[in-house]
C-alpha cells in the first residue's frame, strides 16, 4: 500500500509569514523557484546556519517546516485520515512478522528488522496542544476559518482527529475533537455539529455560561420565589 501523501503548502501563505524574517529572500525563492534569489547565510567552517549578535538564524528548511498550511476538514481529508489508519497498521503488522526474523550482525544472532523505521511520525508538538494559543510564527491564519473545523495542524498526530480554531480576545485558541461521528450520526462537515463547534469555540461561550451560573445561583439564595423553594 502506497503511503498518503499530505498537502503542499501555498506559496503566497509562505511568502506572507516569512516576511520580515532575516531568511526572507532565501525562504521566498524556495516558494517560487527562483534561483537568483539569495541563500540561506551558513558558516564555512561547519555550514552550520550562522548567526548574528549570538541568535540563531534559521533556515529556509527550518522555516518551511515551522509554517502551518491551513485546509478546511471535509469528506476527503476524512477519506485520509482512514487510509492513513489503515497505512499504519499494514506497517505495524510487517514490524512485527520481522520481529520474529533472525540477523546475523557482526556475528551476533539479533531478532527484529534491520532498516530503520523512516515512517514514523515525528513527536507532537507541545505548541499545538489543545488549549494553547496559535502563535503568529506557524503561519498567517485565514480569518474564514475561526469556528471551522480544519484538518489536523499537528504532524505528530496520526489519530482521527479535527482542529478548530477559536478567536478569543485577540488570540487564536486550539480545539481539537474526534472526527468519528457525534452521536453516531453527524460527521465533522455536517451543517448541526459545525454550527455547534462555532458556538462551542466562540469567545463569549464560556462567559455565557458563567454568567448563567452566576445568575442561577443569584435567584437561588433570593428568598419568597416558589421556583427557589422547589428546587430545593
Amino acid at each position: 500500500m502506497s503511503k498518503p501523501v499530505g498537502r503542499p503548502r501555498s506559496s503566497s501563505v509562505i511568502s506572507e509569514v516569512i516576511r520580515g524574517n532575516v531568511a526572507t529572500g532565501a525562504a521566498a525563492a524556495a516558494a517560487s523557484g527562483d534561483a537568483a534569489a539569495p541563500k540561506d547565510i551558513t558558516n564555512p567552517e561547519t555550514g552550520e546556519p550562522a548567526s548574528v549578535n549570538g541568535e540563531h538564524k534559521e533556515t529556509t528548511q527550518e522555516i518551511l517546516d515551522r509554517i502551518i498550511s491551513f485546509h478546511p476538514f471535509t469528506t476527503d481529508s476524512y477519506e485520509h485520515l482512514l487510509e492513513q489508519e489503515t497505512f499504519d497498521k499494514s506497517k505495524a503488522h510487517e514490524r512485527a512478522s520481522k520481529a520474529e526474523e533472525a540477523h546475523l550482525v557482526d556475528g551476533e544472532l539479533i531478532f527484529g528488522a534491520e532498516e530503520e523505521d523512516t515512517d514514523k511520525p515525528p513527536p507532537r508538538n507541545p505548541d499545538l496542544r489543545e488549549g494553547n494559543v496559535l502563535r503568529d510564527e506557524y503561519g498567517i491564519f485565514p480569518t474564514d476559518y475561526y469556528g471551522k473545523p480544519l484538518e489536523e495542524i499537528d504532524k505528530g498526530i496520526r489519530d482521527k482527529t479535527f482542529v478548530v480554531i477559536g478567536k478569543k480576545f485577540r488570540n487564536k485558541n486550539i480545539f481539537r475533537f474526534s472526527a468519528t461521528r457525534a452521536l453516531f450520526l453527524l460527521p465533522p462537515w455536517n451543517v448541526v455539529r459545525r454550527f455547534a463547534l462555532y458556538v462551542a469555540t466562540h469567545q463569549f461561550f464560556d462567559l455565557f455560561i458563567i454568567c448563567t451560573i452566576l445568575v442561577n445561583c443569584v435567584f437561588l439564595t433570593m428568598p419568597g420565589l416558589v421556583f427557589a423553594e422547589t428546587s430545593e
